[in-house]
């Protein structure tokens, strides 16, 4: 059987010394020419970046003393959470709408040196433009913009563009959802002032027909002259029954008292029966009626009144909130021209590249040794025979 050389990692380490001078030579090489590639045949890019922070939204700054008597509504009503306007913002920013903006406003298709024969250049522009612009949340809640093209300038002016395009599109979405919300707090409005006029008319047509005007008072009026009459009608019922057992029952005075207590009883049998006309004095059978629909009017106009006191600062807010113009975003830095440039970062690459190559020279040299340190004749072969082209071939 044939015996086979066992190359180890200390032959590596011999091999490398033995070649050091070849190796080095090699680097250096290299170095010296992924330096000069990066330096003059790769654009060197330039970062330019904005700070800002959302303002706070105080559409309900101005209706907090108008709603305290509503605290027990179960209405929610606030502004936008930070995470929430971060979201809006980076769709905003990497919106079609606002590409195009920019492209147009800056000319960024002869910048890019886009071909405008092709059928897709403007969306190629929006990608290139679009992996030029980056956006960051930091920890704090503030957001920062940034944009690298390869004029400093240009970086700077399209950033601070953005800043102010990004105001001014966030203050064009709050003015339309407060137009929305007047139109719709305006519609309700009329609807709730309708129903509550419709509530007062419907009561007042109930008082005037039903002659109950004010149920508490009056229910506690009419069970007093009740009360009074029934007393007076037991007051009568004794009188007879004294003057029977004093008197002879023929007796004109017994007669008397007889002939008055059974008009008492009949007369107030149709006070309870009918009430009495042209007084706020209510039959006894329809009193628990009336008093049931009266309650449901009043109730109906205590609801819409409740609802139009809610309603009327809301909808002077949106009025104000519609016509407010002020910069939505604080902005702590704007962009300004940057001096050192970003990319690439030319001692990193080299020293990347350099070493890759260092590796895969000393590849080489292992296979290199392992191959002329094999009795393997096929493996020598194939080494020496890999990168010969064949004659027919070059023919």
């Amino acid at each position: 059987m044939e015996k086979q050389y066992n190359f180890n990692f200390l032959d590596l380490i011999v091999l490398i010394v033995k070649n050091k001078v070849r190796i080095l030579i090699i680097c250096l090489i290299t170095a010296v020419a992924s330096y000069l590639f990066l330096r003059f045949y790769v654009d060197e890019q330039f970062d330019a970046s904005a700070l800002i922070i959302p303002a706070e939204d105080n559409f309900m700054g101005g209706l907090g003393g108008m709603l305290k008597g509503l605290k027990e509504l179960p209405i929610g009503i606030g502004g936008i959470p930070g995470g929430e306007s971060i979201g809006m913002y980076n769709t905003i920013v990497s919106s079609r709408t606002t590409l195009l903006e920019i492209i147009n406003k800056f000319n960024l298709i002869r910048v890019y040196d886009i071909d405008t024969t092709e059928k897709d250049y403007i969306e190629r522009a929006m990608r290139k433009l679009g992996q030029n612009i980056s956006t960051t949340e930091t920890t704090d809640n503030a957001y920062i913009i940034m944009v690298r093209d390869k004029s400093p300038e240009l970086a700077a002016d399209i950033t601070n563009y953005i800043v102010d395009l990004l105001n001014r599109r966030i203050n064009e979405l709050k003015t339309q959802k407060s137009r929305n919300n007047r139109i719709f707090l305006e519609q309700r409005l009329a609807e709730v002032r309708g129903n509550l006029k419709n509530s007062e008319d419907s009561l007042k047509l109930f008082q005037e027909k039903s002659g109950m005007l004010n149920v508490e008072d009056q229910l506690r009026g009419i069970m007093d002259v009740y009360t009074k009459l029934e007393a007076n009608l037991i007051s009568k019922q004794v009188e007879v029954s004294i003057y029977e057992k004093i008197y002879d029952l023929n007796s004109p005075l017994v007669d008397r008292a007889k002939t008055e207590l059974r008009e008492y009883e009949k007369r107030i049998k149709e006070i309870k029966s009918q009430g009495m006309p042209q007084s706020i004095l209510l039959s006894k059978a329809s009193i628990p009626k009336s008093a049931l629909q009266y309650y449901r009017y009043y109730r109906d106009i205590e609801i819409n009144s409740s609802i139009l006191e809610f309603v009327i600062p809301l909808y002077e807010q949106s009025k104000f909130e519609e016509q407010k113009d002020v910069p939505i975003l604080q902005v702590i830095d704007y962009a300004a021209v940057p001096q050192k440039r970003s990319y690439p970062p030319r001692l990193l690459y080299t020293a990347m590249i350099t070493f890759f190559v260092f590796i895969s020279t000393c590849v080489i040299l292992f296979i290199g040794g392992l191959v002329n340190n094999s009795k393997n004749e096929k493996l020598k072969f194939i080494v020496s025979n890999l990168f010969i082209v064949p004659k027919r071939i070059k023919q």
